[in-house]
């Protein structure tokens, strides 16, 4: 007996389910060689289990050896002493840990059972209100620690208060072990869906008291605010730098783009310009033109890296007010980021005029601006919707996102062009008016040319 219990102690545990094996082995041995009796169950779930038969196995393993070896019972019982010490021992830290986790769980577990007890080995289930056997219950998170560290901030916590919401007996319910795996992190409505038999009367008063327990264990708005203030500035910084260098770089791409066009459109048209002696040479002159126009954007891509890093800086700040009362998702993230550079856009074609615009001229384009950033939001928000709601089909996450672009694209230039007609700042009668007079500018001097050159230079008009 001894030699078996030595062999499963120098056998490596990394994790509590060989610890488990390891101990249900020498029980199977005393079993087999008739030093255990009075035990049906020989075989463990929870190391807490173990636990709970370690005396009874202890004195198998020590009648066990006196009788193999013919010694006495203090030696004996030494040496069971420090089999078993290196039994309950070994294995990695991590699983160390891991086994002490499983004792506290399983602790409560049993505590909670206790209070629960109908007699005769049941339990009640707080889900259903059924009598359910103790052995096929668990303890569930009525509240998931997933979506406590998640939803409710519980990542700005430390690791004692994250424990201590984990332990809050608000928050744990007792109930079907099958119901427990289906449920998993969701919430109780949520299952209830897939599981009928849960009652959601009778949980209404358990979804209370999680909430409850939520709510004292969910860090304050002065919490959130020190835990994202040591954050902000780099992170500000750097959602910043990406969205500027995202604008310069598309600006610059835009001119690269539209010259290239321009140089193949020429070249296909008119040929070869009367300084180019080859199609060799002809490219080589055509990039170093390009390039030129693309160098002489520089205080543009400045201007757009500018108004970028403004726009991203500011989508983090706000995020990080946004995020004092309610976390924010991805596309709550876009929304900002979006909203804030089209914003800031407005602003800055209002109080700085661009060369050659009015300020009517500005407020119009202002405003058309902010229109499209109107769309683009309830957009983003639309995707998510659509996203939830045919989740389950196959490449929605690939389709919704184009259909709604040309969508948001489509709606965008039909409001621009109601937008035109309305024409709030008269940008539209103005460009009419200039055209008229231009039109009748032309018409005046082709006529005077006409008459001019009818009368052989000897015409004046006074106007």
């Amino acid at each position: 007996m001894a030699e078996v219990v030595a062999r499963c102690a120098a056998r490596e545990v990394r994790t509590p389910a060989q610890y488990v094996a390891r101990w249900t082995e020498v029980a199977v041995v005393a079993r087999e060689r008739g030093h255990l009796e009075g035990q049906a169950e020989l075989s463990f779930d929870w190391p807490a289990d173990v636990d709970a038969a370690r005396p009874a196995l202890e004195e198998a393993v020590c009648g066990a050896i006196a009788a193999e070896e013919g010694c006495g019972e203090e030696p004996a019982r030494e040496r069971t002493r420090e089999l078993v010490g290196a039994l309950m021992e070994g294995g990695s830290r991590p699983c160390q840990e891991r086994l002490t986790k499983r004792r506290r769980v399983a602790g409560r577990r049993e505590q909670m059972l206790a209070e629960k007890a109908l007699g005769h080995g049941e339990v009640k289930d707080d889900y259903t209100g059924k009598a359910i056997p103790a052995n096929k219950s668990d303890v569930d998170h009525v509240v998931s620690k997933n979506e406590f560290h998640y939803a409710e901030g519980g990542f700005m916590l430390d690791e004692a208060r994250r424990k201590a919401f984990a332990n809050d007996r608000d928050n744990l319910a007792v109930t079907d072990r099958s119901v427990n795996r289906s449920k998993g992190s969701e919430s109780i409505p949520d299952a209830k869906e897939r599981r009928p038999e849960i009652d959601r009367r009778r949980t209404r008063h358990t979804e209370e008291r999680a909430g409850e327990a939520v709510s004292r264990h969910r860090p304050s708005a002065a919490q959130a605010a020190r835990y994202y203030g040591k954050k902000v500035a780099p992170e500000a910084a750097a959602s910043g730098l990406r969205l500027g260098m995202r604008q310069a770089l598309g600006l610059c791409l835009h001119e690269l783009t539209i010259g290239i066009f321009d140089e193949v459109t020429d070249i296909c048209r008119n040929g070869l310009r009367a300084d180019e002696t080859s199609y060799a040479h002809a490219v080589e002159k055509r990039v170093a033109e390009i390039w030129r126009r693309v160098r002489e954007k520089w205080r543009d891509m400045l201007s757009a890296f500018r108004d970028g890093f403004i726009a991203g800086a500011l989508s983090e700040v706000v995020t990080l007010l946004v995020n004092l009362f309610y976390t924010t998702s991805n596309r709550v993230v876009r929304i900002i980021r979006e909203g804030a550079l089209s914003f800031l856009r407005a602003l800055k074609m209002i109080f700085v005029l661009p060369d050659g615009m009015t300020r009517a001229e500005a407020l119009d384009a202002a405003t058309k601006a902010m229109a499209g950033a109107v769309l683009t939001v309830c957009g983003i928000a639309l995707e998510e919707g659509i996203e939830r709601t045919l989740g389950a089909l196959p490449f929605a996450e690939l389709v919704v996102p184009v259909v709604l672009g040309v969508l948001v694209g489509l709606a965008t230039a039909v409001v621009v062009f109601c937008l035109d007609r309305l024409d709030m700042f008269g940008v539209q009668a103005n460009r009419r008016r200039e055209f008229l007079f231009a039109e009748l500018d032309a018409r005046v001097e082709e006529a005077l040319g006409a008459a001019e050159s009818a009368s052989g230079g000897g015409v004046s008009v006074i106007l």
